[in-house]
């Protein structure tokens, strides 16, 4: 699948936070898009259905959820945005 006008090329570094959960997972973000995105996950297994996830260095949070599994990469889909300042985690 080609990227689309509004996908960014190119990889981020995303952080995988579920709730209640103290330690965010680390992860590559590829294919950022309008609704969508796939993560290469880095051996980590048990990836919940729902999740939050923070782009650096965009600085934002996707309220997320799993569209597709394969291997270690996920796609996920999100409703929009959601803009926020924060710490970094590194």
């Amino acid at each position: 699948m080609r990227p689309t006008a509004r996908q960014r090329r190119g990889q981020r570094l995303g952080y995988l936070v579920v709730n209640g959960q103290s330690f965010p997972v680390p992860c590559t973000v590829r294919d950022f898009g309008a609704g969508s995105a796939t993560l290469l996950m880095g051996g980590w297994l048990g990836i919940p259905e729902e999740f939050s996830l923070y782009v650096e260095p965009d600085e934002v949070r996707l309220e997320c959820r799993v569209a597709e599994r394969r291997g270690n990469a996920v796609t996920i889909a999100y409703d929009g945005l959601v803009n926020e300042a924060r710490p970094r985690f590194r």
